[in-house]
């Protein structure tokens, strides 16, 4: 048997002893052959003198040395039994649920689908009606259907879902159907909506950028058709609303960008948990490629004259981005930020967790049916809605204004523009008289809290210092409807009366005999109300949309909001709602601790007892998006209170806030500055902390509060895999090159190829292994030096070779960082090392499970095959020489033309991979270990290799599948795949070594190409990993190069 690795060959032996019965020939033979020892396990007999060099090699008498070697495995093995452990435990809490803020609370939903397919929409229209098809969708019961009306089934405003990767059609169902049962049942909107929805046939859009750019060009050419459907009909439409699920919302994007697109035919673009800040997978260049250019063209449509191409297309453009936030398993949710590229006053990114009434996180495949979300969204679209105009869609500032209502929380500074209280005409303005009597004003430092009806009585606060007003309520009503039934709660601001102030209602609630009359004019405040979850609620799904407990209801003005009014009147009916209010000046606490002090230690944040209705605690340091924290709560809890104590967790641009009930102890997570994703960066106020809004009643007489904040290590795990699943193959790759280069330098020195635990453990010993986790710690800081990123990007082939790539941001006033593991985060060096651990751990697990599989398989080989006789032998050799060169040039041309022109290089690799492991197979059965070592590696490394190719191949497996016989327009670049597929075949037909005289130039080349590939892996291979596939073919042209001039 052969024996692949000199650290376990003598256990191998051991382990297959029972099963060897050798011969006195053999054994003869083992003794006597010179270089190789064979070591087959059926035809000769274990050596054990060879057996113990091998368990001690190389070669040495001294035991001092001999102890090193010992030490230097065990200490290998720690190290990989570690990463192995730390592997393993991330992926055990990746799978677990999440609890608070980010547990799931989605509710199902019922619909009555049904779908017609637009068969008339067809290669006449289309290249693409082979493979892609267009259905319309239809709610039974609801909408017209087209055997019903053939002429007017079509009588609504158009829209066109974009499924993403894999996705299908019939996902438009959910909001389709929410949005007919909103209009035809509740009529809340002025026209319905006809939603088209696009088959792709489940493609892979993800994973290949052609096919992204064909389902573009597809769907401009269907909304060309859509609209050529409407326009025998009064007043068509001229434009389609665009909702895309994951990459169909960047499907959507790119529409815009090509030559097929119709001028105006897009107005408003929804999409959901849509990629647009980076492409979630790196493995095809085209999609990186596909990424630069629309981004630049997104970006220039807001920053390039109004005469441009850009500007024209996306002027008017309504962009909204939804995700489901750290529910999401498939992307992160960094990646669908956009502020980098629209301003809000086009478009913003919101989490799902902060849309009122939602409170949840969202899964990826569940954020399009969501019952919660659903609802929102499809409200939202009604309300964009206007028949009256060509575009079928109100203006671009109404549409803004209607999507910042529904779908953030209402507190946010983007929010103050569109508060009603600032609009004082007169048909808003109510004439109010009262009894002096019947008001009570309250001191600037009192707080307001009312649990039991006070029907008769006013309370007021005294707006006239400069402070805010906050409230809380159970059920906050209009005006109007108060002034009916004098039930639940009313807020009016108020100034004196006076005549310049036109009113166009008068109430009157002082008594007829009463001489202390009051007049003043006031302004509702309803329309400023926002909800707020119900804080004596179990958990967020009790109170959200189809919960058991209804919501509270909030207003929050600032004193620049209150600047034109001098009170704020509180009205309380009959029904039993608490309230709970307070006019006191804002109160920031600001926690300046550093990330580092965070991870080292607590930090504690006291809160007076004296403190306003709405408190913000802002922890400066608390801005990583791969950090979790944890959060006690200690003081008053407020049990016996109708409001208890509420937390509010929010961020801007993008959007994001998590509201946490019962906030005794709960584990956060912020999406802040993430890796590989631009974030807004000030070098003056480096402001991106975590904001923890807390809502609560008070007494001078309480204790104060205390919050005490820390990084929760083991929780943060789980945030590293989404963000970092394509490193484990850049580390993986680049510590199997290290490995080679050590087994290179032994070879070249003993002439022994080593095996590869023993250059792992080379790798790994304390001086080798510190050096390289100093470098790994390095490399952090240098990473995020904006001259070190600009000199890196100078030097990226990948960026040599397009100089419209990205690797840094577009947008002056946003940073982003591409390289190595993307940390802004100095204090986060220990990342780095942390990943050679797990490298270490998964490239040694890989190898053993390689190293076994090998050995099974050449001993099923060898114990069921047939022992061929001499003559047999001699036949079979020379009818192989005779026959191989010829096989071997016909086989070459072939996989070379059809690469060329059909298949796709990756296929092509994907033999080689198993040719090479043919080779691998059938030298175990020969039993020399360096050839067997030198082919295992290689054959490592080409694994690892492997899942950077598998995902075109899967593309092309599947347009096979559904007959879409068209030639890929990329990846047929033969040359791609040429030195891999030379040296693989001459590893087939010739057992040898590569052989590099010492300090020769090829050498040095060699060595120095090892350095880069190793290097390129760290720094770049993340996010061009595509790229370490053309690196690895470069060193097999070396090699085979090196190869040939030394037979010749």
């Amino acid at each position: 048997m052969a024996y692949f690795d000199p650290i376990s060959g003598l256990c191998t032996s051991l382990v297959l002893s029972p099963f060897l019965h050798p011969s006195r020939t053999a054994r003869k033979k083992a003794s006597s052959s010179s270089g190789f020892h064979h070591l087959s396990f059926l035809h000769h007999a274990p050596n054990t003198a060879v057996a113990a060099s091998i368990l001690n090699w190389p070669p040495t008498k001294e035991p001092i040395k001999m102890a090193r070697q010992r030490y230097a495995r065990i200490y290998s093995h720690g190290i990989a039994v570690v990463g192995i452990i730390v592997f393993i435990s991330t992926a055990h809490l990746f799978t677990q649920t999440l609890e608070g803020a980010d547990s799931p609370g989605c509710r199902q939903v019922f619909m009555g689908p049904s779908y017609a397919r637009i068969r008339a929409f067809d290669e006449s229209h289309t290249k693409f009606a082979s493979k892609y098809s267009l259905y319309l969708y239809r709610e039974q019961g609801k909408d017209p259907l087209p055997a019903d009306n053939a002429a007017e089934f079509l009588d609504g405003i158009p829209a066109l879902f974009i499924p993403g990767n894999a996705g299908s059609y019939r996902q438009v169902r959910s909001i389709a159907a929410e949005t007919s049962n909103l209009y035809f049942d509740d009529n809340v909107g002025a026209k319905n909506y006809d939603f088209f929805s696009a088959e792709f046939n489940e493609d892979f859009s993800a994973f290949h950028g052609r096919t992204l750019l064909d389902q573009a060009e597809f769907l401009n050419e269907a909304i060309k058709y859509i609209l050529f459907l409407y326009s025998s009909k009064p007043n068509p439409p001229k434009s389609v609303l665009l909702l895309g699920h994951s990459m169909g919302g960047i499907v959507a994007r790119v529409m815009l960008t090509l030559p097929n697109y119709i001028e105006d035919s897009v107005q408003t673009i929804v999409t959901l948990a849509s990629p647009h800040a980076a492409a979630p997978l790196t493995t095809d260049g085209d999609i990186l490629r596909l990424y630069s250019a629309i981004d630049r063209f997104w970006y220039e449509g807001y920053h390039l004259p109004k005469d441009s191409i850009q500007n024209r297309r996306l002027s008017n453009v309504t962009l909204i981005s939804i995700t489901g936030g750290l529910l999401d398993n498939t992307l992160p949710a960094d990646y669908t930020t956009l502020g980098f590229l629209v301003p809000e006053s086009h478009g913003f990114t919101v989490y799902t967790t902060g849309i009122n009434h939602v409170w949840t996180p969202v899964d990826h495949l569940a954020i399009v049916w969501c019952s919660q979300l659903r609802t929102q969204i499809s409200r939202m679209l009604l309300e964009f809605a206007d028949d009256k105009v060509p575009t079928k869609q109100k203006p671009l500032q109404d549409r803004m204004k209607i999507a910042r209502r529904r779908l953030l929380t209402g507190f946010e500074d983007v929010c103050n523009q569109d508060k009603n209280i600032q609009n004082t005409s007169s048909d808003r303005a109510i004439q109010l008289v009262v009894d002096d009597s019947q008001v009570k004003f309250l001191q600037s430092h009192e707080q307001l809290r009312i649990s039991e009806p006070t029907p008769k009585l006013i309370h007021a606060f005294d707006l006239s210092d400069q402070t805010s007003f906050s409230l809380v309520s159970s059920n906050i009503q209009s005006w109007n409807k108060f002034a009916e039934n004098r039930r639940h709660v009313s807020v009016l601001l108020c100034n004196k009366y006076s005549k310049e102030v036109p009113t166009s209602k008068v109430f009157v609630l002082s008594d007829q005999e009463s001489s202390d009359k009051l007049t003043y004019v006031c302004f509702d405040a309803k329309d400023d109300t926002h909800v707020i979850p119900n804080s004596k609620a179990d958990t967020l799904r009790e109170t959200s949309s189809g919960g058991r407990k209804q919501p509270f209801d909030a207003i929050r003005y600032n004193s620049k909001d209150l600047a034109s009014y001098e009170y704020a009147f509180i009205f309380t009916g009959e029904s039993e709602d608490f309230v709970a209010a307070d006019v006191k000046p804002d109160l920031e606490l600001v926690a300046s601790e550093s990330l580092s002090s965070l991870i080292l230690g607590d930090t504690n944040i006291e809160i007076p007892s004296d403190r306003p209705l709405v408190s913000n605690i802002k922890v400066r340091g608390a801005w990583s998006s791969i950090l979790a924290y944890r959060l006690s709560f200690d003081g008053y809890r407020g049990e016996n209170e109708p409001f208890a104590p509420l937390l509010r967790q929010w961020k801007s641009n993008p959007y994001e806030t998590k509201w946490h009930l019962q906030p005794t102890n709960v584990l956060l997570t912020v999406h802040g500055v993430a890796p590989f994703t631009p974030f807004k960066y000030d070098m003056k106020n480096h402001d991106q902390g975590l904001n923890l809004e807390l809502w609560s009643v008070s007494e001078p007489s309480q204790q104060r509060l205390r919050l005490t904040l820390k990084v929760d290590i083991i929780s943060s795990l789980r945030l590293l895999v989404l963000r970092y699943r394509l490193a484990i193959i850049a580390f993986c790759v680049a510590i199997t090159l290290a490995v080679f280069a050590i087994q290179m330098n032994t070879f070249l020195q003993s002439k022994t190829f080593p095996g590869f635990s023993y250059a792992l453990s080379e790798l790994t010993s304390p001086k080798i292994f510190g050096l390289c986790c100093l470098v790994l710690s390095i490399l952090t800081p240098l990473a995020r030096l904006p001259t070190v990123q600009k000199i890196l990007d100078m030097v990226d082939p990948v960026v040599l070779q397009d100089r419209n790539e990205i690797n840094m941001s577009l947008h002056t006033d946003f940073k982003l960082n591409s390289y190595y593991l993307g940390l802004e985060e100095n204090t986060l060096w220990f990342v780095g090392p942390l990943f050679y651990i797990i490298g270490v751990g998964i490239v040694s697990l890989t190898y053993w499970i390689m190293y076994g599989a090998t050995i099974l398989l050449s001993f099923i080989i060898l114990r069921f095959s047939k022992k061929p006789n001499k003559k047999e032998i001699n036949d079979k050799e020379t009818i192989e020489v005779n026959s191989y060169d010829r096989n071997r040039i016909l086989l070459f041309l072939a996989a070379c033309f059809c690469t060329s022109i059909y298949l796709p290089y990756q296929l092509a690799y994907v033999v080689c991979c198993i040719i090479q492991a043919v080779v691998v197979v059938k030298l175990s059965c020969t039993g020399n270990r360096s050839l067997i070592n030198y082919h295992m590696t290689v054959l490592l490394l080409m694994i690892w290799v492997l899942p950077i190719n598998i995902p075109v191949i899967i593309v092309f497996v599947h347009n096979l599948s559904v007959d879409w016989t068209t030639p890929f327009s990329s990846h047929h670049n033969f040359l791609a795949i040429l030195p891999i597929m030379l040296v693989v075949g001459r590893h087939a037909n010739r057992n040898y070594l590569p052989k590099f005289e010492k300090g020769s130039a090829g050498l040095k080349v060699f060595y120095g190409y090892i350095g880069y590939f190793t290097l390129y892996c760290l720094v770049y291979g993340i996010r061009h990993t595509f790229w370490i596939h053309h690196l690895l073919n470069l060193m097999f042209c070396i090699l085979f190069i090196q190869e040939v001039e030394t037979n010749n």
